[in-house]
């Protein structure tokens, strides 16, 4: 049980915020190309504030203040002001592992913004935006199995849900595979993006990964190389 304050990264979301914990170059939902693909929350944000966090091994429980959630700290976004005095962003978020290997996890985020809903006036309205979020994951080593569910109310009354199911395997310290398939659904655009990725661990500083994406109603054939160098 502890308390952390300042910078930190929010909890929502199967993706990590590391580059070295992915199980692929790109984020879930990150390659989704409608127009409202920016109200997306594709993975972990760095914001400032005050949270609680209990582990036992079997049961996690967080929950957090921060001025922020959805957006980036003190900064104005599209529109968005999550300036401190403006109004707190909290989640609220929960794991258990049900059994051996396999954790659920169970996650509520919510923030007052301010937006500008008529450029010419100039004057801001407020709103609550706020994400559920539910993951499973399994992991049978060397096969990985996930599921992720999100649903979603953005400013400007702008609501959608996207999904993700994941399995990954390692044949060897050496190299590893993802297949992953996800959906983005937000008002009338919906997008379907299939990802393969082999990720290879060179050495221990050094890792090399390549990763493919096809976004179906777009058109869209996506290819990327990455390499991480770490200490």
């Amino acid at each position: 049980m502890h308390l952390t304050f300042g910078r930190q990264v929010t909890v929502l979301g199967f993706d990590s915020d590391e580059l070295t914990n992915r199980y692929a170059i790109t984020r879930a939902y990150e390659t989704a190309t409608n127009k409202y693909s920016d109200q997306l929350t594709s993975g972990k944000n760095y914001v400032d504030g005050i949270r609680f966090n209990y582990n036992n091994g079997s049961i996690g429980f967080v929950f957090g203040l921060y001025d922020t959630y959805f957006y980036n700290s003190n900064n104005q976004d599209n529109g968005k002001d999550s300036e401190l005095n403006d109004g707190l962003g909290l989640d609220l978020a929960a794991s258990i592992m049900l059994f051996d290997g396999f954790e659920a996890r169970l996650g509520f985020a919510t923030e007052e913004v301010k937006f500008e809903k008529n450029a010419a006036s100039g004057s801001l309205e407020s709103d609550i935006d706020h994400q559920f979020n539910v993951a499973l994951i399994w992991n049978l080593s060397p096969l990985t199995l996930a599921w992720e569910l999100d649903t979603f109310h953005r400013s400007n009354d702008i609501n959608g849900w996207n999904t993700m199911l994941l399995a990954n395997y390692a044949f060897s310290d050496f190299l590893s595979a993802t297949l992953r398939y996800a959906h983005v659904d937000i008002e009338e655009d919906r997008s379907d993006i299939f990802t393969l990725a082999m990720l290879m661990a060179v050495n221990d500083h050094f890792d090399l990964n390549v990763e493919y994406n096809r976004v179906e109603g777009d058109d869209l054939n996506q290819f990327a190389v990455q390499g991480i160098v770490s200490y």
